[in-house]
C-alpha cells in the first residue's frame, strides 16, 4: 500500500513515514500522532506534489512505492473525493492513502486542484465552484494550532507568519496569474497604480449606517424565523442547510432582499459617488464623455453564518476567484466582530499587515480592495456566531467611447467590470446610475435610478454564484 508522505521545512515531501493499512474496508491506524496532525501533514504534502506537477519537475515529485492494488487506489480515491477531494474523511479524521506518482501523473488533476498554486492563466470560461475547502482546512489547523486555539485576536509574530507562509505564497501566485491575465496594460508591481481603476477609492475605510433606517439585519433573523443572529449556535435546528432553508422561500425571503437592495442603492452607492466627487474621480479629458455614471453592484450578497468552532478561510484576493479588479469590496457584519470571528485583511496589496475587521454593535461596516488585496477568517473560536453581508461594487461611465478607458486610477471601462460572473449570465449583478450633469448641488442619493426600474419584480433570485442559501 502507498504510505504517507510527511512535509519537512527544510527538504520538502521526501521522507516517507508512518503508513497506513486499508483492510476490510477499514483504515488501521500505525501511527501515534493526533488526526489533527496527521490532516495536516497530508494536505501541506499534496500541496507541495502538485506544485511541482505545474512546474512539469516530475523529478521533485517525492518518491513513494509503487503499487498494482488499482482496485483499493479507486476505493481510497471514492472515498476521498466524497467529501474534500483531498485525501481524508471528514468523520474519521483519518488520513487515505495518497495517489501515486504514477497515477497522479496519468490522470486528472481534479483531486488536488483546490489546494494548488496555479501558474497557468485563468480558465476562460465561468467557474462557478470557487470555495476551496480542503486548503481552507490546512490553514485553518495550522494557524490554530499556532495560536493554541485562542479566541483573541492573534499576534502576527514571526513564528505564526512562518506558519502562514506557504498558504500565502499560493494565494500570492494565484494573484499574479490573475494579474497577468487581465488584457489591459498593469505594472509589475502589485502594488503599483498602473491599470487599476480608481486607486483613491481603495483605501480601507469604515462606515457608519443607521441599522434603524436599514434593518437588514432584522429582515434576515425574520426570514430565517429567529429571534438574534448572534446566538444561531444556540438555535435548536443545528444543521445549517435547513437553518438556511427559509430563503429559499421567495416570499420569505423578499424582505431582506429589498431591504438589502435599498441599503445598495440608498446608502452605499451615495456614499461611494460622494467619496469619488470629492477625489476627482469623474474627470475626464474627453470631451464626449457622458455624464452618467453606472455603478454595478452584486445583485444579492453573500451571506456568511460562521458558528464557534467553524472554518477557516485561505488567504485569497477576489480576482484570483474570477471577479473583475474594478470591483470594491463592502463587508458589513451583522453581528459583533472580534478576534478569531473577523475577516482579516491587509489595508494594501503586498504589505501584509494582517489586521481584523472589528464590529462592537451594528451599524458599522467596511470598504477595502478586496479585488488586490489578501484576506482571510481563522477558526471561529469565541462563543458568538459572525454573520456578515459581503458584496462589491464596480464603477464605469455610460455609453463609454474609450473601450479601453482611462483606468489609470480613473474609471472602469466597461470591458473592465465584465468577469467570469457575468458572463456566466444575468442575475448576479445589478445596475443603477447616477447623471453627474444634473448639478452639482444635487443631494447624492437622490438622483440615483435602478436601470431595471424600481420594485420587487425587478430584484433577480440568486443562485449558487453567491454561494445561495448555504455560504457557510
Amino acid at each position: 500500500m502507498p504510505p504517507n508522505i510527511s512535509f519537512d521545512q527544510q527538504t520538502g515531501p521526501r521522507q516517507v513515514i508512518n503508513r497506513t493499512k486499508l483492510m476490510e474496508g477499514k483504515i488501521e491506524k500505525r501511527s501515534t500522532r493526533s488526526s489533527v496532525e496527521r490532516i495536516s501533514a497530508a494536505l501541506r504534502s499534496l500541496n507541495e506534489v502538485n506544485y511541482y506537477l505545474d512546474r512539469n519537475d516530475e523529478e521533485q515529485i517525492p518518491n513513494v512505492e509503487e503499487s498494482s492494488d488499482d482496485e483499493t487506489i479507486s476505493k481510497v480515491e471514492e472515498t476521498s473525493v466524497s467529501f474534500t477531494c483531498l485525501g481524508f474523511n471528514r468523520n474519521e479524521s483519518e488520513i487515505l492513502p495518497v495517489k501515486l506518482k504514477s497515477q497522479v501523473m496519468q490522470k486528472s488533476r481534479s483531486l488536488f486542484f483546490l489546494g494548488a498554486p496555479r501558474v497557468s492563466p485563468l480558465p476562460s470560461e465561468p467557474t462557478l465552484s470557487m470555495e476551496e475547502p480542503a486548503r481552507a482546512v490546512s490553514f485553518g489547523v495550522d494557524v490554530g494550532r499556532q495560536i493554541r486555539h485562542q479566541a483573541e485576536a492573534p499576534v502576527f509574530d514571526r513564528d505564526l507568519r512562518e506558519i502562514m507562509e506557504p498558504h500565502l505564497k499560493v494565494a500570492r501566485i494565484k494573484r499574479e496569474n490573475s494579474r497577468t491575465a487581465i488584457d489591459f496594460d498593469i505594472d509589475a508591481s502589485i502594488a503599483s497604480a498602473v491599470g487599476v481603476p480608481y486607486t483613491s477609492l481603495r483605501v480601507e475605510r469604515p462606515f457608519l449606517y443607521d441599522d434603524h433606517t436599514h434593518p437588514i439585519h432584522r429582515t434576515l433573523a425574520d426570514a430565517l424565523g429567529v429571534d438574534g443572529l448572534s446566538l444561531l449556535h444556540k438555535h435548536e435546528i443545528q444543521d445549517k442547510r435547513l437553518l438556511l432553508a427559509p430563503l429559499l422561500d421567495k416570499s420569505r425571503r423578499l424582505p431582506f432582499h429589498e431591504s438589502y437592495d435599498n441599503f445598495v442603492t440608498s446608502f452605499c452607492i451615495p456614499l461611494l459617488h460622494s467619496i469619488a466627487m470629492q477625489n476627482n474621480n469623474f474627470q475626464t479629458t474627453s470631451s464626449n464623455a457622458s455624464s452618467k455614471i453606472v455603478y454595478r453592484y452584486q445583485a444579492f450578497p453573500c451571506i456568511n453564518v460562521v458558528r464557534p468552532g467553524e472554518r477557516a478561510s485561505s488567504p485569497h484576493c477576489d480576482t484570483a476567484d474570477g471577479h473583475s479588479i474594478g470591483f470594491l469590496n463592502f463587508h458589513v457584519p451583522l453581528t459583533p466582530t472580534h478576534g478569531t470571528n473577523a475577516l482579516y485583511t491587509e489595508s494594501h496589496p503586498g504589505r501584509e499587515d494582517w489586521h481584523p475587521l472589528r464590529s462592537s454593535a451594528r451599524g458599522l461596516g467596511y470598504m477595502f480592495d478586496g479585488a488586490r488585496c489578501l484576506h482571510f477568517t481563522l477558526e471561529n473560536m469565541t462563543d458568538q456566531t459572525r454573520v456578515s453581508l459581503d458584496f462589491r461594487i464596480a464603477i464605469y461611465r455610460e455609453d463609454d467611447s474609450n473601450s479601453r478607458g482611462d483606468v489609470n486610477g480613473g474609471l472602469c471601462c466597461r470591458d473592465m467590470v465584465e468577469d467570469q460572473y457575468s458572463r456566466a449570465g444575468p442575475g448576479y449583478y445589478d445596475e443603477a446610475l447616477i447623471d453627474i450633469g444634473e448639478g452639482p448641488y444635487a443631494i447624492p442619493g437622490s438622483n440615483v435610478a435602478r436601470k431595471g426600474g424600481r420594485g420587487a419584480d425587478r430584484l433577480f433570485d440568486p443562485d449558487e454564484r453567491v454561494g445561495f442559501p448555504f455560504n457557510m
